[in-house]
């Protein structure tokens, strides 16, 4: 029985990592940046791992606010996950973002991270939370970039790309992270343009 469990808690860790790790790649591509803003050192990005390694919640703060990635990894293959299993399991992951965050308003971006299908009433209550499923950690990436990066595009169109300081800090935090979990063209153009627009000392020292 230990040795499964242990089994267990290294397949979830594995799957984990896989988007976990790119993440905070972009938390440290975010370091100069934040600090080249506030002229003051930051330490952007703290991570929490649970003993048996299913629930993985990585903060990211920054000077317009805190963003939070809540991953619970499942490692279940026998069988689709049922709605009882997915409530419990995203009732843990909640209660532990919780405890993390206190009183902190928090951005909290949800991931249910599993080699099984889910059941179709377990797929409803994960979209009616508000929960992201992926079926792996590559799909994971993809779809967490795509979420991003739809923000992004959602604060250009609204704004008129007419942002700057904090806002504009905002659409480059999400873009970095984006593109460190999934490359796509333009990226390189369109950092360099929120860059220009945060503030000319940002600019000075990041770029």
């Amino acid at each position: 029985m230990n040795a499964a469990r242990s089994m267990a808690a290294e397949a979830a860790l594995r799957a984990a990592n896989g988007l976990i790790l790119p993440l905070l790649r972009a938390a440290k591509r975010l370091a100069p940046l934040y600090e080249s803003y506030t002229r003051s050192p930051l330490r952007p990005s703290t991570l929490y791992v649970s003993g048996d390694k299913r629930i993985h919640i990585l903060t990211v703060t920054a000077p317009h606010g805190v963003m939070v990635f809540a991953v619970y990894s499942s490692a279940q293959q026998s069988r689709p996950v049922s709605p009882a299993q997915l409530i419990r399991r995203l009732a843990r992951l909640a209660k532990k973002t919780r405890q993390l965050l206190g009183r902190i308003q928090a951005d909290i971006v949800y991931i249910y991270l599993t080699p099984s299908r889910l059941t179709r009433t377990a797929y409803r209550i994960a979209r009616s939370q508000g929960v992201f499923v992926a079926l792996g950690p590559d799909a994971a990436r993809l779809i967490v970039s795509r979420f991003l990066r739809e923000r992004v595009r959602k604060l250009l169109s609204r704004t008129g790309r007419k942002i700057w300081g904090k806002v504009a800090l905002l659409a480059a935090t999400l873009h970095i992270i984006a593109s460190s979990l999934h490359r796509e063209e333009h990226d390189t153009e369109l950092l360099a343009e929120l860059i220009e627009r945060i503030s000319s000392k940002t600019r000075r020292h990041y770029t």
